[in-house]
């Protein structure tokens, strides 16, 4: 009798400890196979960020020859006028190159003055913006997850903010509605989470 019950005993032990096992394999197996895809979500990330590099790179490249073929242009036109050997059509493609490149000159110098009068109020409007969210949310101290979405809130708009200037100067219309677009959203966003921080930093 005892023998039988230790019989018993000792084939129900196996058979938890086999379904155990085959438990226990099951989510070794299912944690394996979640490891191999997560590996091939990287190497895919990681082939796709590769491919944008080059693509990049060939864009840079053609810009970059494109450069250097209207240097030359321009340096063997100038020669020709030095020389005295112009063309009527060699003059009005002077005349163009030399009218364009003054008004990039123009407009990058515009440029950098307004960017240099923002550089001069930076800390100013920084403050600013700081006494205002500080206004809004008196007990955001406190709450270390609302500073950190205030942070990338600012950090998303700036640029955003800066994307849109340049845009703007480079008669973007098309990136212009497609940033303001991006905007809003990034607004929206902000928004909803700061909504479920609200009761806890007003």
């Amino acid at each position: 009798m005892v023998f039988r019950k230790a019989l018993v005993t000792l084939a129900a032990a196996l058979l938890v400890s086999s379904v155990a096992g085959s438990a226990a394999a099951d989510k070794g197996d299912k944690a394996k196979a979640a490891k191999e895809r997560r590996e091939e979500r990287r190497e895919d990330r990681k082939e796709r960020r590769e491919e944008r590099r080059e693509e990049l790179k060939e864009k840079r490249d053609e810009l970059k020859g494109k450069y250097a073929e209207k240097k030359a242009r321009h340096k063997e036109l100038k020669d020709k006028e030095a020389a005295g050997s112009l063309t009527e059509e060699e003059k009005a493609e002077l005349a163009t190159m030399e009218e364009r490149h003054a008004k990039l000159k123009e407009k990058h110098a515009e440029l950098k003055e307004k960017w240099e009068k923002r550089k001069e109020t930076r800390k100013a409007r920084r403050e600013e913006a700081k006494q205002k969210v500080l206004e809004k949310y008196p007990n955001i101290k406190g709450h270390p997850a609302a500073v950190a979405e205030m942070r990338k809130h600012a950090r998303r708009m700036a640029y955003l903010n800066h994307s849109r200037v340049i845009a703007e100067n480079q008669e973007r219309d098309d990136l212009v509605e497609r940033i303001d677009k991006l905007i809003e959203t990034e607004k929206s966003r902000h928004q909803a989470v700061m909504a479920k921080h609200e009761d806890k930093i007003k």
